[in-house]
């Protein structure tokens, strides 16, 4: 999701920000895995170690309110705890405190702002064993400018949430043949 397919190689979303030299915009990393997204030819200046929901989000609030444009990646494992332990009771109350805080980040967010929520894998808690089981990863994109949803049907490959990103910033590579912006169609 961080990843897209450059003219010669896979590029990262963090890199090619960094490499843009965009006055002003920052790329924090709010997650509990720093490390592998730091590596990705750098571009990450802002990493927190994140344990749990909660710390999450005090952070992402922390960061909106500071008001500098970019990107920030907020990693919530909650949910994925819960769904590993098998605890439905436990994944429904990560939910609803998930709920709560996008209520909240939506209500504040700029007309210029983006919101794009997805998963690296999808855990069906109900079933046997802690392996994915779902063919198919959600994707919520919200924007305050919108004010009706709709489908942006199947994608073909989470490097357009990358290429999408990039078009916030106008950013696009002159080649793209896999990954393609959604920007387009959340109109």
């Amino acid at each position: 999701m961080f990843d897209y397919q450059g003219i010669d190689r896979v590029e990262s979303l963090f890199g090619t920000l960094k490499a843009a030299q965009l006055h002003n915009t920052r790329v924090s990393l709010l997650a509990p895995f720093t490390s592998y997204l730091a590596n990705q030819r750098g571009g990450v200046e802002d990493q927190v170690a994140i344990a749990g929901d909660q710390q999450a989000f005090n952070a992402l609030r922390e960061r909106i309110e500071l008001g500098t444009p970019g990107v920030i990646y907020t990693r919530l494992v909650d949910c994925q705890t819960a769904a590993i332990e098998q605890d439905p009771t436990r994944y429904m109350t990560s939910l609803e405190h998930i709920d709560r805080h996008l209520g909240r980040i939506m209500d504040d967010m700029f007309a210029s702002d983006i919101l794009l929520i997805t998963a690296s894998y999808a855990h069906d808690f109900l079933m046997d064993g802690p392996r994915p089981t779902r063919e198919y990863l959600p994707l919520l994109a919200y924007t305050p400018q919108i004010k009706t949803g709709h489908s942006l049907g199947i994608r073909r490959t989470l490097g357009d949430i990358a290429i999408s990103t990039l078009d916030v910033f106008d950013l696009l590579p002159i080649k793209q043949p896999i990954a393609r912006s959604f920007l387009g169609e959340m109109q």
